[in-house]
C-alpha cells in the first residue's frame, strides 16, 4: 500500500474506520498529551492496542523519530467522524498548554513533522497553508490542528496542539523540505523508486542539491547584473549594472568608458594615442 512519508518504523493498528476514497483535503497537527518523553514506537504500541481507543496516520517523538500507526488510506480515530474522515492526522509527543518556546526547543521533532507535511502537500495537492475553522468548515484545503476540527464541527472539545504552537516555523520549515528533491513514496515492500547504496544515494541528492544552488546564484546573478526581466534597473536610469557603471566612468572622464544609453564616452588622452 502506498504512503506519502516512508516513516522510520510501522505498527498498524486495528483502531480505524476502514478505508476511503475520497480526497482527504486538510493535514491536521495533534499532540499526543503525553509529558513529551514517549518515543514514537512507544505510542504507537499504546494505540495498537483496543483500549486506547485513538490513532493517526504519523505519530513523532522530541527525537523526530515516526512511527507510522496507519496507511494513509484508513480513517484513524483522531478527531472525530468528520475529522477522520477529512484529514490526515500527525501527533507529536507533548502538550497543547506548551509555550512557543517550547515547541522550538525541540527542532528534530518540528523539523520531521515539516518534512512530513512536506510530502503530504507534494502527493495530494495539499497546499501548506494554515487554516481557520471557518476556512475548514467551508471546505478549503490545507493545515490546521485539532482545534480547527473541533471548532469547525463541533463533535470534540480538543484544542491540540495549542494557542502558541509554532505553525509560522513549521510551515516555513515545510516549504523548504517542499523545494528539496521529493522522498520517494513508501511502498507495502518497503522499496524505494531507486536501489542505491547510501553512499550513492547520499552524494545523488548532493548532487542535485548543488545543481539547484548553481542554477539559483547564477539566476541571482543575472537579475542583479541585468535587472528585472533583462531590462535593466529603474533606480538607475533603465541601465543595467555594468551600463551603470559605465556612465559614471563617462561622467568622470574615465578613457575607454561608454555610456550606450547615450553614445557618449569618455574624451581620449593624448598619451593614449601613442
Amino acid at each position: 500500500m502506498s504512503n506519502a512519508f516512508k516513516t522510520d518504523g510501522t505498527l498498524l493498528t486495528t483502531n480505524d474506520s476502514g478505508t476511503t476514497s475520497t480526497p482527504r483535503r486538510v493535514l491536521v497537527v495533534h499532540t499526543f498529551e503525553d509529558n513529551g518523553t514517549l518515543s514514537a514506537e512507544g505510542m504507537a504500541r499504546y494505540q495498537s492496542t483496543p483500549a486506547a481507543g485513538g490513532s493517526y496516520h504519523i505519530v513523532i517523538d522530541n527525537d523526530g523519530v515516526t512511527y507510522r500507526e496507519n496507511d494513509d488510506p484508513f480513517m484513524p480515530w483522531s478527531a472525530m467522524p468528520t475529522g477522520n474522515r477529512i484529514g490526515y492526522h500527525f501527533s507529536l509527543s507533548g502538550k497543547a498548554a506548551w509555550s512557543r518556546e517550547q515547541w522550538l526547543a525541540r527542532p528534530k521533532q518540528l523539523n520531521s513533522l515539516a518534512k512530513i507535511l512536506a510530502a503530504y502537500s507534494t502527493a495530494y495537492g495539499i497546499p501548506l497553508i494554515l487554516r481557520t475553522a471557518d476556512q475548514v468548515r467551508a471546505g478549503k484545503w490545507g493545515v490546521c490542528g485539532h482545534n480547527e476540527i473541533s471548532l469547525a464541527f463541533g463533535e470534540s472539545d480538543h484544542t491540540d496542539p495549542g494557542r502558541e504552537f509554532p505553525y509560522d516555523y513549521v510551515l516555513a520549515l515545510a516549504a523548504r523540505h517542499q523545494k528539496q528533491p521529493a522522498q520517494a513514496a513508501d511502498t507495502s515492500k518497503g522499496t524505494t523508486m531507486t536501489q542505491l547504496s547510501g553512499e550513492s544515494r547520499d552524494a545523488l541528492h548532493d548532487a542535485k542539491m548543488n545543481a539547484i544552488w548553481a542554477n539559483q546564484a547564477a539566476a541571482d546573478n543575472q537579475i542583479q547584473l541585468r535587472g528585472p526581466n533583462k531590462r535593466g534597473w529603474d533606480q538607475l536610469g533603465g541601465r543595467t549594472l555594468v551600463d551603470a557603471v559605465a556612465r559614471i566612468g563617462v561622467h568622470l572622464g574615465l578613457p575607454g568608458f561608454i555610456d550606450v544609453k547615450t553614445g557618449k564616452t569618455a574624451p581620449v588622452t593624448p598619451t593614449e594615442n601613442n
